[in-house]
């Protein structure tokens, strides 16, 4: 998603305006999932995925019909933005994991990422945003130094 004539967020909050977030969903996920499959890709697939949003059944089946099962290739990282809906992420989640798919919060600690989406999403994987960690060795003013905050690192 890189719109030519104006910025990822400036498009985010037209569709949001507009009310056709959802095809902005339904576009990247097709459109990351194509460059994927042209560039011969083999491992791992971000998709970026809004938390107020979810595949409808028959968008589920197309997407799979066309691109092939992603079991144990994608993750589905939810975005910090524009808003939540609690249906969409109990959808979400529960389409994601019976899947097999991973969960992956994105940008916690910014935004709507939060404990609460993570209790919502219940992730794999929970990315740090990067002003909670930035200088945390240097930052003595840093909660999370004081407090000791180690991050395993893992590869999927």
């Amino acid at each position: 998603m890189r719109p030519v004539d104006m910025s990822v967020m400036e498009l985010i909050e037209k569709y949001t305006k507009e009310d056709k977030l959802h095809v902005l969903e339904i576009a990247t996920f097709f459109g990351a999932m194509q460059e994927y499959v042209l560039r011969g890709y083999t491992e791992h697939i971000c998709l970026n995925s809004f938390p107020s949003e979810y595949f409808t059944m028959a968008e589920a089946k197309a997407f799979s019909d066309y691109y092939g099962d992603l079991r144990g290739l994608g993750i589905i990282e939810i975005l910090e933005y524009p808003y939540i809906s609690k249906h969409a992420c109990n959808l979400k989640r529960k389409a994601t994991k019976a899947q097999r798919l991973k969960i992956a919060v994105d940008d916690f600690g910014d935004g709507l990422s939060d404990m609460d989406l993570v209790n919502l999403m219940s992730p794999d994987i929970v990315k740090l945003d990067m002003s909670l960690i930035s200088n945390i060795d240097k930052d003595e003013k840093n909660p999370y130094r004081r407090k000791g905050l180690f991050i395993r690192l893992t590869k999927y």
